[in-house]
C-alpha cells in the first residue's frame, strides 16, 4: 500500500515565486520550498489574497455578469480557496503545461483603477524559461549538498527566518536533504528538463 508524500518528502517545485526567493537568498528558498517553515501572513498579504481570489472568479464571468453584488457573492468561496491553496497564474507555466501561448496577461491595480496588459510573444517566453531552468539546475545543485548559504540584504529586515540565520547568529534546523519523491502532475513537473536534448 502507497501513502501520499508529506510536505517533508514533497519535491520542491520552481515558481517564479520560488525563482525569486532563491535570487534573493538561497537560505530563504531552503527554508520556504525544502523546510517548508511556517511564516506568519500579515493582514495585508491575507487581504490581498483574498480579493485576487474573488477578482479571478469575478472574471471568469460573462462581462454583463461582473456586478458589485456577484463579486460581493464570490468572497465567501473565495475566502475557502485561500484558505486552501493561493492560486498563481504564470505564463511560462501555462505554456508548458497546457502547451497554450498565453495572448494576454492583465495586471490590475486596485488602487487606482490602472490596467496593465502585457502580451507575450514565445521567444520572450523561451528566453525566461531559459533563465528558470539554469535557476533551478542551481537549485538542484545545492539541494544535492545542502548548500543553501544566506545572502544578507536590506530585505533581510522583514524575513521571518532570521532566528535560524547564521547572518544573524542563529542555526537553521538540520538539512532533511534533497526530497525523492514526485507527485506526478505537481507543480513541480512543469519545470522538468526535458529528457532529451535535441
Amino acid at each position: 500500500m502507497g501513502t501520499e508524500p508529506t510536505s517533508h518528502n514533497r519535491r520542491p517545485a520552481l515558481s517564479p515565486s520560488r525563482a525569486s526567493d532563491f535570487k534573493q537568498c538561497p537560505l530563504l528558498y531552503r527554508f520556504r520550498a525544502i523546510d517548508r517553515l511556517p511564516e506568519p501572513t500579515s493582514q495585508a498579504q491575507l487581504r490581498g489574497s483574498l480579493v485576487h481570489a474573488a477578482l479571478e472568479s469575478l472574471y471568469a464571468l460573462p462581462a454583463a455578469e461582473r456586478l458589485p453584488h456577484a463579486a460581493i457573492s464570490l468572497l465567501e468561496p473565495a475566502w475557502n480557496r485561500v484558505l486552501e491553496d493561493e492560486p498563481e497564474f504564470y505564463a511560462v507555466a501555462v505554456l508548458r503545461s497546457r502547451g497554450v501561448l498565453a495572448t494576454r496577461l492583465r495586471l490590475l491595480y486596485l488602487a487606482d483603477g490602472q490596467i496593465l496588459d502585457y502580451s507575450p510573444d514565445l521567444d520572450e517566453l523561451l528566453r525566461f524559461e531559459k533563465t528558470l531552468m539554469a535557476i533551478w539546475r542551481a537549485i538542484q545543485s545545492a539541494g544535492a549538498t545542502g548548500d543553501f548559504r544566506p545572502s544578507p540584504s536590506r530585505l533581510c529586515e522583514w524575513c521571518a527566518h532570521q532566528s535560524r540565520c547564521p547572518a544573524f547568529g542563529g542555526t537553521p534546523p538540520p538539512y532533511p536533504g534533497w526530497p525523492d519523491e514526485l507527485q506526478e502532475g505537481g507543480e513541480d513537473t512543469v519545470l522538468r528538463a526535458p529528457d532529451s536534448a535535441a
